[in-house]
């Protein structure tokens, strides 16, 4: 589903005809563990790595981007895979998974950060900018970038793709438990702070391991009988 999605769009027939195949090979192995007697004692866990939102034409901002972050004083490079930045480049912009990547090779002033940040957020599709300081809450390092740009819902910024995942909105995704001592029916809202880092933590204390100190997450207790 992630390259059809990408390829063809979170609405079209493409990505339901793979979610069906989805679907049906899911189906497969719920049978294999009904007919193996193993069902009751397995864990099953049904969840993905992001959403997709629909890229409609005219709301791929790869061009904007590039166009607000050309001013006189500093040198921009937008750089993709395999690109070598040039000696004297001061700004550097990258196309992330996510969002986009704004990284100072050189120092700049806060008052020209300030007008990257304002012409950034100028753009319309352009949902957020955050700083380093909100990059690191957000959990992600903090060499990662010195300014990050979240699109708002249906927009991208490859020139190529139908669907993409480039803002917060395709964070939220499903997270499905079936399990011995799990509740039965719970539903527990999106705003609830569950994260997919808290499933290997909790997988490990369903199987009555340890849980080392490097571990992120937490257990999710509040799934338990």
């Amino acid at each position: 589903p992630d390259a059809v999605g990408h390829q063809r769009g979170g609405k079209s027939q493409e990505i339901a005809g793979s979610m069906k195949r989805v679907d049906r090979n899911f189906g497969k192995l719920i049978d294999a563990l009904k007919e193996l007697g193993i069902y009751e004692n397995s864990v099953v866990i049904l969840t993905a790595d992001h959403g997709m939102t629909h890229i409609e034409e005219g709301k791929r901002l790869g061009d904007a981007i590039t166009n607000v972050l050309t001013i006189p004083e500093l040198k921009m490079q937008y750089l993709s895979s395999g690109m070598v930045p040039d000696l004297d480049t001061d700004l550097l912009w990258f196309h992330m998974v996510t969002g986009a990547a704004i990284v100072y090779r050189n120092p700049i002033s806060s008052e020209q950060e300030d007008v990257l940040i304002q012409r950034l957020t100028s753009i319309e599709g352009v949902h957020s900018v955050w700083g380093r300081e909100r990059i690191a809450g957000q959990g992600m390092h903090p060499a990662v970038a010195d300014l990050w740009v979240n699109l708002a819902d249906g927009y991208g910024l490859a020139s190529v793709e139908m669907g993409g995942h480039a803002s917060i909105f395709q964070q939220s995704v499903p997270l499905i438990i079936k399990g011995p001592g799990i509740k039965s029916g719970l539903v527990i809202e999106e705003d609830s702070g569950i994260r997919t880092v808290d499933i290997v933590p909790t997988v490990l204390h369903m199987m009555g391991f340890d849980i080392p100190e490097t571990v992120d997450g937490r257990v999710l207790m509040e799934i338990f009988e």
